[in-house]
């Protein structure tokens, strides 16, 4: 998801980016959730800074009368974060 200004605001829209073995080639979403169909635009506010990660799996029951469910569900969480370069400011330590 690419930041693009939109009036007065952010939103962030489907996009490709060059891929970090330096090969031109862009790299495209993958999957179901971010594929490659209708155009997809979202708040910026909708996107933790943390990131988000969608998973998808198999949901499975039995109904009262012995009959079996089979679907797939989707699930969202807060993701892990950004990543850290070790870089400190304002520490101040004890000799």
């Amino acid at each position: 998801m690419l930041p693009t200004r939109v009036g007065a605001g952010l939103r962030l829209k489907r996009g490709a980016v060059i891929k970090p073995d330096g090969n031109r080639d862009p790299a495209i979403a993958q999957g179901r959730v971010l594929g490659s169909g209708e155009e997809l635009s979202l708040f910026e506010e909708e996107v933790p800074r943390e990131g988000v990660r969608v998973t998808r799996s198999y949901q499975f029951t039995r109904w009262i009368d012995g009959s079996s469910h089979l679907w797939i569900g989707r699930g969202k969480v807060v993701g892990s974060g950004e990543g850290s370069g070790g870089l400190k400011f304002d520490v101040l330590t004890e000799s």
